[in-house]
C-alpha cells in the first residue's frame, strides 16, 4: 500500500520500503530514480539511492567500435553513459553499438562494390587498383558508420 511521507522537509511516496519523490530535483530522479532506508549505527536512517552495484565495463569484449563509441559517450554524453552505467546497460549498448556497425558495412559494401567497380574482371585485369579502390572503399564505410552509428 502506498503512503505519502514526509522526510527532511521533502515529500515521498512510499510503497514496500521504496521512496519515489514526488517532486523531481535531480537527474537521478528525473530518470525514475527512487531511494530505500538504510540503518546506520545507533538507530540513525538515511535515505540512500535504490541502485544496484554498476556492472564493470570489460574492454577486452569491446572491439574498435565499442571502444569509440564508449569514448564517445563518455565525452560528448556525459549523462546518457552516467544513466546506462548505473542501471547497468551500458555494456549491452556498447555491443549493440558493434554489432549495429558490423552489419551495416556487411550489408553496404554489396553495394558499393558494384557502384565502385569492384568486379572480379577488374581483379583480375588491375589487381593492385583494384586494392586501392577496396581499401578505399572500406574507410569510406568505416567513415560513414562511425559517423552514422558511433557517433550520434
Amino acid at each position: 500500500m502506498e503512503e505519502k511521507v514526509t522526510l527532511a522537509g521533502k515529500e515521498y511516496l512510499m510503497e514496500e520500503g521504496i521512496y519515489t519523490p514526488i517532486v523531481k530535483e535531480n537527474s537521478f530522479e528525473r530518470q525514475g530514480g527512487t531511494y530505500k532506508m538504510e540503518e546506520l549505527e545507533e538507530g540513525m536512517e538515511v535515505l540512500i539511492p535504490n541502485m544496484a552495484i554498476p556492472e564493470k565495463i570489460d574492454l577486452k569484449k569491446l572491439n574498435r567500435w565499442g571502444r569509440m563509441r564508449l569514448n564517445f559517450l563518455k565525452e560528448n554524453k556525459e549523462e546518457d553513459y552516467q544513466i546506462m552505467y548505473l542501471q547497468g546497460t551500458l555494456m549491452d549498448h556498447l555491443l549493440f553499438k558493434e554489432k549495429e556497425i558490423e552489419d551495416f558495412i556487411t550489408r553496404e559494401e554489396v553495394k558499393m562494390m558494384e557502384t565502385w567497380g569492384l568486379t572480379e574482371e577488374l581483379k583480375e585485369e588491375d589487381y593492385l587498383k583494384y586494392l586501392r579502390l577496396k581499401k578505399n572503399m572500406d574507410m569510406t564505410l568505416q567513415e560513414i558508420g562511425e559517423k552514422e552509428i558511433i557517433l550520434i
